[in-house]
């Protein structure tokens, strides 16, 4: 997925998207965007398989618990401790 500040970049004008675009006006990932992502991501892995899948997210403000609930039970995330993420990436 990409976020921008534009609600319709010229870059994708005469392109087709392959990526999932989402605005906003920082271009910040925030908890409504983050809620948008999850409800596609979730879309996207229901039509690929019925497996269950773990999500691993970090410990953003954006990334409020109560966003990533998938009601299927089929996605299950959990978030890194605070302060670790660039020692996992």
């Amino acid at each position: 997925s990409i976020i921008g500040s534009s609600e319709k970049p010229r870059c994708f004008r005469n392109h087709e998207k392959k990526l999932t675009y989402y605005n906003q006006k920082k271009a910040w990932s925030d908890m409504k965007t983050s809620k948008k992502w999850f409800a596609d991501f979730v879309k996207h892995v229901k039509r690929r398989t019925n497996d269950p899948i773990l999500l691993i997210m970090d410990n953003c403000a954006a990334h409020n618990d109560d966003t990533f609930k998938d009601v299927s039970g089929q996605v299950r995330v959990i978030f890194l401790p605070p302060n670790c993420t660039s020692v996992y990436q």
